[in-house]
């Protein structure tokens, strides 16, 4: 995860990237700091690499956020922009630039926060995966994903509306997931992954889900299961 912040102040720059580096301590994440929004705007004309969100000051000096956002907007027309800004009144003119959330000045560390859970559950509901289904290649977001189960050499995707199966082993499917989606899922079973976003309830032997499914809950992966779905609501549920 790439994630650019552009702040003129060197002391709101740190903190942000100081924030976001505890956050997103489980998962491979860079941030990119700029300290001024031509430095920004001229990275990303200049750059093919990918950036999955910006964290903008509004108040800089000859380019302003604003500005910055409509000139990062017609080379990343989707890419999340966090602004941060110490007038509220200015939230209005971010809606031209389909802000993504308003974080206000002084920063205060558990609204960042907040607005980080919210764009990580939305950088994860953007992702997906490809499978081999019926001699074509499916995508799979992997948000519609509720389960997958081993099924002798093949892996089944339940989905909310579909089941896919592929030829790929449990453990491969485990390490695919785990490569994209670092605390999303979990084995309920030997032979099978829950995706927890969709966990409603759990019991000592079952796992409920909010489609109305239940799944085995191993005994041996009782704790585990528990420990993650305990870590996925604390920074992914909002």
């Amino acid at each position: 995860m790439r994630l650019a912040v552009c702040d003129d102040s060197i002391a709101e720059r740190t903190l942000i990237v100081s924030v976001i580096e505890d956050f997103f301590s489980k998962v491979d994440t860079t941030c990119l700091p700029f300290s001024s929004g031509e430095e920004l705007v001229e990275y990303i004309s200049k750059t093919n690499d990918s950036i999955d969100a910006i964290f903008l000051d509004i108040e800089m000096g000859q380019m302003d956020g604003m500005t910055a956002a409509h000139e990062v907007r017609k080379a990343l027309p989707n890419v999340p922009i966090i602004f941060i800004t110490s007038h509220k009144e200015l939230a209005p003119d971010g809606y031209e630039v389909q802000a993504f959330r308003f974080v206000c000045k002084p920063i205060d560390r558990n609204k960042l926060i907040s607005a980080l859970s919210s764009l990580k559950t939305h950088l994860l509901s953007k992702v997906s995966i490809v499978v081999r289904h019926n001699g074509e290649d499916v995508i799979i977001p992997l948000d519609s994903i509720l389960w997958i189960e081993s099924d002798n050499n093949d892996v089944r995707i339940i989905c909310e509306n579909k089941t896919i199966t592929t030829r790929m082993r449990l453990r491969d499917a485990w390490n695919e997931l785990s490569d994209i989606s670092t605390g999303r899922f979990a084995y309920s079973h030997r032979c099978s992954i829950v995706n927890l976003s969709h966990v409603k309830s759990l019991s000592s032997s079952q796992v409920k889900l909010d489609n109305g499914a239940s799944l085995m809950l191993s005994r041996g992966c009782e704790k585990d299961l528990k420990n993650q779905l305990f870590e996925y609501v604390r920074h992914f549920a909002h």
